[in-house]
Formats: C-alpha cells, sequence, structure tokens
C-alpha cells in the first residue's frame, strides 16, 4: 500500500467609476462568489466556469469561503480571494472554522472584504452560486455597489425536496433578491432529467436557463499517481471527504474484484481520526492505493473499470463524461439533493444508485465484479455542454448577442412584483 499526500474597504454606497475604461477594456471581467461552509463542490464548480471562460479570453477573480482553493490548479487568467472560513456543526449552526471570532464579527468581516473586493474588481458579469444574497445576507451590500453588472444565481440541478427550498427561499428572500439584483438564473442540469426549477417550486421573476451538466474539464500535463504496471483498478472517491469514511471502509472491505487494484481518493476534509483509520486498514494491503487529494479525479475516473462515488454534483458530472460504470452512494442527511440525483439518472439507465435502505457492503459484493467486468457506459443521452453554454450566456451578457440560450419559464407563474432594478434590464 502507498500513501499519496497531497484593505481599506470601500463604503457600500460608492459606486465605481469604469467610464474611463469601459470603452477600451478588454477582456470581460468575471467574478464568481460561492460561501463554502461544507465541502469543496462549490468552489471545484467555479474552478471548472474560470477555467472555461479563461479559454475565452475573459478575467475571472474566484471569491470563495474555502482555504483549500488556493491549493487547487488554478486555470490561467484567474485569481482567488478566500473569505475567512466558515463551517457548520451537525445541528446545522454556522460558526467560524479557524478563527476565534463569534458569528457576528465573522459575519461582518466576511461581508467587507466581499464589498470593497467585488467593488474594487468592477466586474462585468458577477455569477453568485446557489445563495442570492450570500451567507446570511453578506453580498447584499456588494450588490449594491455593482448597479452595471449583470448578475446571475447560478444552482444545480437539484436543491432538496421542494417544501423543503421553498421554506428556505421564503426564509432567505431569495425571490426577492431575484427581482432587486439579478438578471437570469442558469440551472446547471439537463432539463430532460430534472426539469428546471422542478425542486424549487417557486417561480422566478427572471429567466431561467437550464445550461446543462458542466462536463470536467481536464488540466494538460497532470498526472495522478494511478497503478504503473498496467493493472486495471475500481475507484472509489467520496467527494471532500467529509462524511465519506463510512463509504470508504465498505469499498475496502468488499475489496476489488480478482486482477484489479482499489484506488481510493478519500478527500482533504476527511477527519484527520478516520483518515489515519483508513490508512491503518490497508497498511498491509497490496491491492490498495489510497490517495487525500488528487487535481486529475476525471482522468482517473476515466481509466477505471468501475467507480464507486458518492452522489455530489461535481463528482456526478466527473463520472457522467466517462463511459465507466458507476455506482451512485447518495447522502441523504441533511438533503435529499443526491438522492433526488441520483435516481433521476439512474432512472435514464447511465449511473447505478445504491437502492434506499439497501445495506452498501454486500451490494458491492455484488456490484463491482459484475460492473468491472460489464460493458462501458456512453452517456451521449446526457446533455454535458454547460460549460461552452455559460462561455455563450457571458459573451450575451457583455454586449455580443450572436449566441445565446433559450429562456424558460417559470414552473409557476411569476409574482406580481416593483422591479427595484434601476436601469438593469432582463436578456431574454
Amino acid at each position: 500500500m502507498r500513501v499519496v499526500s497531497s484593505q481599506e474597504v470601500r463604503s457600500s454606497s460608492t459606486t465605481p467609476d469604469r467610464s474611463a475604461f469601459a470603452a477600451t477594456r478588454r477582456p470581460h471581467r468575471v467574478a464568481l462568489y460561492s460561501h463554502d461552509s461544507v465541502g469543496l463542490g462549490h468552489v471545484r464548480r467555479n474552478l471548472l466556469l474560470a477555467g472555461r471562460l479563461a479559454e475565452g479570453g475573459h478575467d475571472v477573480l474566484l471569491v470563495s469561503g474555502t482555504p483549500e482553493a488556493g491549493s487547487m490548479l488554478r486555470p490561467p487568467q484567474t485569481d482567488i480571494v478566500t473569505l475567512p472560513a466558515l463551517r457548520k456543526d451537525e445541528q446545522g449552526t454556522y460558526r467560524a472554522r479557524h478563527l476565534s471570532l463569534g458569528l457576528p464579527e465573522l459575519q461582518a468581516l466576511r461581508r467587507d472584504i466581499l464589498t470593497s473586493t467585488l467593488a474594487g474588481f468592477a466586474p462585468d458579469v458577477l455569477v453568485v452560486d446557489r445563495h442570492a444574497r450570500g451567507f446570511l445576507g453578506e453580498l447584499e451590500p456588494a450588490l449594491d455597489t455593482l448597479p452595471d453588472t449583470r448578475v446571475v444565481l447560478g444552482l444545480r440541478d437539484v436543491l432538496d425536496v421542494p417544501a423543503r427550498v421553498r421554506q428556505e427561499w421564503q426564509q432567505r428572500a431569495t425571490v426577492a433578491a431575484l427581482d432587486r439584483w439579478y438578471d437570469e438564473v442558469w440551472v446547471y442540469g439537463d432539463r430532460e432529467v430534472i426539469p428546471p426549477l422542478s425542486t424549487v417550486g417557486v417561480a422566478s421573476p427572471v429567466p431561467v436557463r437550464p445550461v446543462g451538466y458542466l462536463r470536467a474539464i481536464r488540466p494538460d500535463g497532470v498526472r495522478t499517481d494511478v497503478p504503473a504496471d498496467g493493472l486495471p483498478y475500481v475507484l472509489c472517491t467520496v467527494g471532500g471527504g467529509a462524511d465519506g469514511a463510512e463509504v470508504a471502509a465498505a469499498v475496502l472491505d468488499a475489496g476489488p474484484p480478482p486482477g484489479h487494484r482499489l484506488v481510493l481518493v478519500t478527500g482533504p476534509q476527511m477527519p484527520a481520526d478516520d483518515q489515519q483509520r483508513l490508512v491503518a486498514l490497508v497498511e498491509q494491503r497490496t491491492d490498495v492505493r489510497l490517495h487525500r487529494f488528487v487535481h486529475d479525479l476525471p482522468a482517473l475516473l476515466e481509466g477505471g473499470a468501475a467507480a464507486v462515488i458518492m452522489g455530489g454534483y461535481n463528482t456526478v458530472c466527473e463520472a457522467l463524461a466517462t463511459a465507466t460504470p458507476t455506482l451512485v452512494v447518495p447522502r441523504e442527511r441533511p438533503r435529499l439533493e443526491q438522492r433526488i440525483r441520483a435516481d433521476a439518472l439512474a432512472g435514464r439507465g447511465v449511473i447505478d444508485a445504491l437502492p434506499t435502505g439497501e445495506d452498501l457492503q454486500p451490494f458491492l459484493r455484488r456490484w463491482l465484479p459484475a460492473a468491472a467486468a460489464g460493458a462501458r457506459r456512453p452517456r451521449h443521452t446526457i446533455d454535458l455542454d454547460g460549460l461552452n453554454r455559460i462561455a455563450q450566456r457571458i459573451d450575451a451578457l457583455t454586449g455580443d448577442p450572436s449566441t445565446s440560450a433559450e429562456a424558460v419559464p417559470s414552473e409557476l407563474p411569476a409574482p406580481p412584483s416593483a422591479s427595484d432594478k434601476g436601469d438593469k434590464h432582463v436578456a431574454v
């Protein structure tokens, strides 16, 4: 077994003067924000977007609450600002992850950094991940400084069961925020698999555009430490790893099929005790290679004879971009997002999902040998062109209307509202 390691705050009432360089400034500026309290999904998704936008010549500023963002591969023309980190405990209470600050102090610090950073960068387009007002409203002062910026809310294909999402949107005044600051909503999914906003159950006052799943772009020149002797392998990856130890241990216990190795990626956020326990379990085994983190997970997925993954959005997208037989073991607490996604994709026959209530270990003992010996599974029936469509939408929002995606009406009639967007106009 081998273990592989892996300023002065601008007032919220100040509007940045961009007139001096607006006519000549190229490339366009795009800011990507996510609050990031759990896992690596938000920052990985935004790094994917940054990579594709950099290909189009745009400057990208990623604002993230994930400290690990600074150690990930950064695309060209991209920079990263990390906010003081949050964590959410088992009761759902937010706290500072590293600093000895109370939540109000942490909120104020993050809000000031966001406002100063975004006002200074003055993006042409701001893409906000999931929470329209930011964490507990921390983005609101920054949004008020950006009257000329096109603002987009980016949503995963599914968030949770409709009743829970509807309650969350009401509590967080999401529809009012969309009406006040936003130009459109992007849904990162295939409308034929999960209809846009079908798991939200509320109306959007701005256009909703399903752009497709976000196919991962493999970084050039990156090679992960896969078995060098050419032996076939099966892969297990548990995303960031914060709650993946049980799945990883079950795969270890089931073991790889005869003639195969197991490549296990535990994730950089797996608790130290869980990581050490897994290391101890594989210490005397020659059929396992354990990584805490890899940069080129898509290559590992593509090369595997079979894969067992948790059901996070990014990992599922990476699996869909390959033909590798894949079993999704969805998390069902505190949200049913992963279960809904896994069951919808399993219904299309492109992946397998652990059935609800099924014991994982005996299921793996049946599934792994059959999957490793079975046929590859091309996913050509799934829309994976999200990154290209987003690049087209950025061009359209910044003044190049040559390409555009079809607007999708809200699932329910839009409520009447008095728009407070000032000079903003909604792209159609």
